[in-house]
């Protein structure tokens, strides 16, 4: 016997596995053996791994597990003993798919009390000294790309689901690796898997980087994926679907090439042209003419428009007027001047912008609502159809229209800016923000649903320039409204609503009406600094988010926009530009009156022209997920990756340190090998593709790539 650790319960795992029943995918590829205590093995293209899959709940201990067959189903159901007298079911399903074992997990109180523990989906491995994982992770200033860290096995992690932790995740979703047998498998989350209050993956382990080659480490480890806040209690059963999915290398990217191919709404834009804002961002006040050809050399292209500059307050973006000429005044807010603001005003802005060929996206945010808002005890009762004729007075037109909608009784995940714990919540008191706003719940019938929904049809009717909207302050999806009730939240002993789901309804509204008018639909980015999360993103075109996390928004961008926040201090190293280019993400551009932002320099404007070039080529681009799609040959530390765009393949070679690389390229486009034209593009504002000489190696393209500052990209058509 051997003893792995999973979630924090001893758990014992027989050495030899194979007996019980399996279930295979119906190409073959994917066997798993089930016996009475959960998964006892994977094999992987006739490869066996010796895994062991399980649900567990914390402090709970198994009084009864049996599996059985249905068919070609097998399920194994657990019964469990709880503390306080608690009692709970968990089933655990596996039926063959076409290219893969879908795994169903199911759980739910069976005792009369409602009442909550850790829950988790765990797979532990008894030979991971010779594999290697890789999840969608942020990683910081570490390769993401690089499973294990480049080592064997893995290590004590732990990543929050979406959340800007240490470190955090953007999907359920793990590769596990065999690099002798050149085999993976994925265990891929279903993107529409319920939200849960919190969230974690956690690695268990002693590998990693210093584990150099297979048998360096302890062959035992493990991860899990853990629900917490969850109600078990009677009448309410918690579902989780996963894909246990096989590939034919050892490679991370054929997992999320069948994540992105079955989900690809969660993935990819809502709309075909969607990427037209592609490119470097701004947020400023700034309204002047953009004329100047540096612009369009850095590779500028969305304007999102700073808080307040077109609004009177938070909550109310485009307020009620008799006419497009009739004014009022905008948030004088951060960095920006007191203004007279019209439908008109703004609509001419928008047009002259996008007449020099920049897009521009306004500013939106679902949580919070008003200024130096003081509100009455008495919850009210929301109103249908708005009352619109206090709209001047925050506070007022609260009341009057959606004063249930205010949180006042509430629990938060992870702390930030909420002043509430799930351990410590608050109670009888509004959430304050930025300039006295207030949280807000925008969920079915409280009434701010109706106020949203009905702000972004006004900017649709009356501002024939308006392109779409960028969603601020996803960090509150972490609050749970201990005033609501969704059916499956448990907070401090007392049901609440998470306001993920609030979320992801009112998102969907909004969507829906951003879309009614089909060839003249609108963007929607998310700012992913609170949460980057894939089971959100079906909403939206993709994301332009504050924060520094390049490799978490450059994952969840493989098929979507990607325009990351830069504060100014971070920048403008090539390594630091290199960063962006590699995983496909564009920064924020030095602009005049950028809030909170990177202003125009005499050092930083050159600095950016000079990769501009680059930038643009990147523009509208999708990764590509064919297994090692381009491979360093020569000696150096060289990092590459790969992107597409209408038959045009794209590799971004950056942080060379010599003056070229050898490469073998795998993903080639449609064309046979003697059609192909290839070039290089280096950084430098005087640059231009150049073409270059190649050989085939099978079916393979081999060439040598110049670099400057240790950086081309590649084009292969």
């Amino acid at each position: 016997m051997v003893y792995l650790y999973l979630c924090g319960i001893l758990c014992l795992v027989a050495t030899c596995r194979a007996t019980g029943f399996k279930v295979s995918s119906k190409d073959g590829q994917m066997e798993v053996t089930v016996g009475d205590s959960g998964i006892n093995q994977i094999t992987v293209g006739g490869y066996p791994l010796d895994m062991s899959g399980d649900i567990t709940i914390a402090n709970c201990s198994i009084s009864m597990s049996k599996s059985s067959q249905q068919g070609s189903v097998v399920l194994v159901t657990q019964a469990l003993t709880c503390p306080g007298d608690n009692k709970a079911e968990t089933i655990l399903t596996l039926s063959p798919e076409e290219d893969h074992v879908l795994m169903s997990v199911s759980f739910k109180g069976t005792s009369a009390n409602n009442w909550t523990s850790a829950v988790s989906a765990s797979f532990g491995f008894d030979r991971a000294s010779s594999y290697k994982l890789w999840a969608p992770w942020d990683r910081g200033t570490k390769d993401a790309l690089n499973p294990s860290d480049g080592g064997f096995s893995w290590w004590e992690g732990t990543y929050a689901f979406g959340w800007h932790a240490d470190d955090f995740v953007v999907a359920e979703h793990v590769s596990v690796l065999v690099p002798e047998q050149d085999k993976s498998f994925s265990i891929i989350g279903n993107a529409s898997n319920p939200p849960v209050p919190e969230g974690h993956l956690y690695t268990h382990g002693d590998g990693g980087a210093g584990c150099t080659a297979p048998g360096a480490c302890s062959d035992n480890a493990s991860f899990n994926f853990e629900f917490l806040m969850l109600r078990m209690g009677p009448g309410v059963t918690h579902m989780r679907e996963y894909h246990l999915v096989p590939h034919s290398a050892s490679c991370w990217r054929p997992g999320i090439l069948w994540s992105t191919e079955n989900y690809h709404s969660h993935w990819g834009p809502t709309f075909a042209n969607a990427r037209y804002v592609d490119g470097l961002g701004s947020y400023s006040s700034y309204l002047g003419n953009l004329t100047d050809p540096i612009y369009k050399q850095m590779g500028y292209q969305t304007s999102w428009d700073l808080s307040g500059r077109f609004f009177p307050y938070m909550g109310q973006f485009l307020p009620p007027m008799n006419s497009s000429q009739d004014t009022w005044m905008n948030d004088k807010e951060g960095t920006q001047q007191p203004a007279n603001c019209s439908y008109q005003s703004i609509d001419d802005y928008y047009c002259r912008i996008q007449k020099e060929s920049f897009s521009t996206l306004s500013y939106y945010n679902v949580f919070e609502y008003g200024i130096n808002i003081v509100y009455s005890p008495d919850r009210g009762a929301p109103s249908f159809p708005l009352k619109e004729q206090n709209w001047e007075n925050a506070s007022q037109y609260l009341q009057d229209n959606f004063r249930p909608a205010l949180v006042t009784n509430y629990a938060c995940a992870y702390g930030g800016p909420c002043r509430a714990s799930f351990e410590n919540p608050v109670i009888g008191k509004a959430q304050g923000s930025w300039q006295g706003s207030v949280v807000v719940d925008p969920r079915a019938g409280l009434g701010y649903d109706n106020s949203l929904v009905s702000q972004v049809k006004r900017k649709i009717s009356v501002l024939p320039h308006f392109q779409g909207l960028v969603v601020d302050r996803s960090d509150w999806n972490q609050l749970v409204n201990l005033d609501g009730d969704d059916g499956y939240t448990f907070v401090v002993n007392r049901s609440g609503h998470s306001m993920q789901r609030s979320y992801k309804y009112i998102l969907g509204k909004v969507r829906s009406v951003l879309n009614a008018d089909k060839g003249k639909e609108k963007v929607m980015l998310c700012n992913t600094v609170g949460y980057a999360w894939l089971p959100n993103m079906d909403v939206f075109d993709g994301s332009y988010s504050e924060g520094g996390s390049i490799n978490a928004v450059g994952i969840l961008g493989v098929m979507s926009t990607s325009i990351l926040w830069v504060y100014g201090k971070d920048c403008c190293s090539d390594d630091w530009f290199q960063q962006h280019i590699r995983m496909g993400v564009f920064p924020m551009a030095p602009f005049p009156m950028n809030d909170h932002a990177i202003q125009p320099t005499s050092e930083n404007i050159p600095a950016y022209i000079k990769y501009g070039k680059i930038f643009t080529a990147l523009r509208k681009c999708n990764w590509i997920l064919t297994p090692h799609p381009i491979t360093v040959t020569s000696a150096n530390t060289a990092l590459t990756n790969a992107f597409s765009k209408d038959g045009i393949h794209i590799f971004p070679v950056v942080m060379g340190n010599t003056s070229s690389v050898n490469v073998l390229v795998s993903a080639l486009p449609n064309s046979s090998s003697d059609s192909l034209a290839v070039s290089y593009l280096v950084p430098g504002n005087t640059s231009n593709w150049e073409p270059l000489q190649y050989s085939m190696q099978g079916s393979q393209l081999k060439t040598t790539i110049p670099l400057s500052d240790g950086c081309a990209l590649l084009k292969i058509q």
